[in-house]
């Protein structure tokens, strides 16, 4: 499979420009490789700007959604035909209009923080400012280059300077998995470490505002980072030790807690609440989320929870079966409905009586990482360093508990990983995690091809990851078919 360059090269250089229709704040239009940052407000600027990437359509509103989740087992399309019905059952060309949306608007979003981490230190500003804003970016990176490697494998073009030459891109070579992860593992280690003032180059509480890359985001990230190398494909089980201690750390933050109604968890007002550790944050009018609109069935339904998956893992008793679905609508079950499938509960809250309004859009933020999460993060890397412990057992049972399910114990090793393989099904269902742990488990093949939707097209050795847009892949004769 061939990866992209030239059409990633446009998409970069168009952004100085600010022609993105979906992204309200453009410090690229005055900020670009050539011109660096002075002030620490021009920081600020090119931050908000990498951040604003991510709300745009071609990421958490639809398209990275459609990549990482539908393609799971956890969710499916309403399409009979078309780019998102291809991604649900494996039929998708490398000319899916989604594929080359996360792909170019990741990288985008990486020039940004390129240009930050390569710029920002040449500036006269403090130390401790300087490297603020460059951990920023560095988680920032990391994240994306994260979500691409999982998505794309060695399908990769591993970009750490400004994009500023068309020519010269055409020439490079396409990076191994494991280069990539270890750019990704010093861009989280540097967001997370000390500054030269001995605090931490992150600050535990938001900057000015929800949404910034805090602490607590970076310990979770790194935590996640190191599981997931421990894992398939590198299966460096060295690094669990690592992945456990960074868990633990963010369980230990006193700001975040477990919500306790899970009703009242997913309602707007509720969003940035200490459950809820990072998020990408929409705020009407100007930039609203469309992901109440995409998946109520007074909506557009473009994407809805999968019957097979609901009834495999959501058990009588568990709280988690309305709290994260919608089961019935109007006085109907699901069963009566379009589709005769659950539908995704998580973004049902509009906050207002009309959906129509604003343009169908709303407040809904995409919950990067939750903490409850990292309980279970804690609980595979603990069972993983240190064998059935009860600290394993209690993170483990705080998330079924919470959800009425009853507690665990007396079980085999084996036992409990399939206990928190379910349980990660249940607690972070339609929040793109599904595909990227059957994934480092190595149970992709396993499960997507006894999947109802993805069985038909799946194959392990064209699908474990995505190719690269064909336009792009005619041009850079190093990249690989």
């Amino acid at each position: 499979m061939k990866t992209k360059i030239l059409f990633i090269l446009t998409i970069l250089l168009i952004s100085f420009s600010g022609c993105d229709d979906f992204l309200e704040e453009n410090p690229q239009d005055f900020l670009s490789p050539d011109n660096l940052p002075v002030t620490e407000a021009d920081c600020d600027l090119l931050l908000n700007g990498a951040i604003s990437y991510q709300r745009a359509q071609n990421l958490y509103e639809r398209s990275l959604v459609f990549l990482a989740g539908i393609s799971a087992d956890d969710m499916d399309v309403r399409n009979s035909s078309g780019d998102r019905y291809e991604i649900d059952r494996y039929t998708y060309l490398t000319t899916n209009q989604h594929i080359e949306n996360v792909w170019s608007s990741a990288y985008a979003l990486i020039n940004e923080c390129n240009i930050m981490i390569n710029k920002i230190p040449e500036t006269d500003l403090s130390d401790s400012v300087k490297e603020q804003y460059v951990a920023g970016a560095s988680f920032l990176r990391a994240l994306w280059y994260f979500h691409l490697v999982r998505l794309f494998g060695d399908n990769l073009i591993l970009l750490d300077q400004p994009v500023d030459d068309f020519t010269a891109a055409l020439e490079l070579e396409t990076a191994s998995i494991e280069s990539v992860y270890e750019l990704i593992k010093m861009d989280i280690d540097y967001a997370v470490g000390i500054n030269s003032s001995g605090s931490s180059r992150l600050p535990v509480e938001d900057w000015t505002a929800a949404g910034r890359p805090t602490y607590g985001a970076a310990k979770t990230l790194q935590a996640k980072i190191y599981m997931t190398m421990a894992g398939y494909p590198l299966n460096r089980t060295e690094y669990w030790d690592t992945a456990r201690e960074a868990a633990l750390e963010v369980l230990n933050i006193s700001r975040y807690e477990m919500a306790t109604d899970l009703d009242d968890m997913w309602l707007i007002e509720n969003e940035n609440s200490p459950e809820f550790i990072f998020s990408v944050q929409n705020h009407l009018p100007d930039y609203g989320s469309m992901l109440p609109v995409q998946t109520r069935p007074d909506g557009w339904s473009v994407y809805v929870g999968s019957e097979y998956y609901y009834l495999k893992y959501f058990e009588d008793g568990d709280l988690r079966k309305e709290a994260y679905h919608i089961l019935e609508w109007n006085g109907k079950p699901y069963t009566s409905l379009s589709g005769k499938c659950p539908y995704v509960g998580k973004w049902v809250d509009i906050a207002r009586d009309n959906l129509s309004d604003y343009s169908k859009r709303t407040d809904s933020n995409f919950p990067v990482f939750r903490i409850s999460e990292v309980y279970l993060m804690f609980a595979e890397a603990e069972l993983e360093v240190n064998g059935l412990t009860t600290e394993a057992y209690d993170a483990l049972n705080a998330t079924r508990l919470r959800a009425g399910l009853s507690q665990l114990s007396g079980l085999t090793s084996a036992e409990f990983k399939e206990e928190l393989i379910a349980e990660r099904a249940r607690e972070l269902t339609f929040e793109c995690k599904r595909r990227f742990d059957l994934h480092r488990w190595g149970m992709l093949d396993q499960f997507m091809s006894t999947d109802p939707h993805a069985s038909t097209g799946w194959n392990m050795e064209t699908h474990e990851y995505y190719p690269a847009p064909e336009r792009d892949a005619l041009l850079n004769s190093n990249l690989a078919d």
